[in-house]
């Protein structure tokens, strides 16, 4: 997606590029410097229109799988990185319905075992 967007707005890419490389920001790995210019960038498109994106539902989505509070997803909602809880909640959900039947599928086709350990425990029959 990154590269989407140096190709389709350089000029945009390119200011933020400058403003990132300042003095005011070390930035030392070009990842880290393209990931926080690309953000600055979503930032920016969610500042001028605030329909959702599929940048900011990636992030709220990997954010929540990864046990973020409901806080801190409402706080980068309203900072316009990632979107609401409700429309991760509902994301996550259109996952899991499509997927339902293949998972599904995976575990009838899968063989399990279980085993019960009891060594420090008698059992007997």
């Amino acid at each position: 997606m990154q590269e989407l967007v140096r190709k389709e707005a350089p000029l945009v890419w390119q200011i933020l590029s400058s403003i990132a490389i300042g003095p005011s920001l070390a930035i030392e790995s070009k990842k880290n410097k393209d990931m926080i210019i690309f953000s600055a960038f979503m930032v920016l498109l969610y500042a001028k229109n605030q329909q959702i994106n599929s940048y900011q539902t990636q992030i709220g989505v990997f954010m929540k799988a990864c046990h973020i509070s409901n806080s801190g997803i409402d706080m980068l909602q309203g900072t316009g990185i990632c979107c609401n809880k409700k429309h991760v909640h509902n994301t996550m959900q259109k996952v899991v319905n499509l997927n339902k039947k293949e998972i599904r599928n995976l575990v009838k086709r899968t063989a399990f075992k279980s085993d019960i350990d009891n060594i420090n425990k008698k059992v007997s029959f």
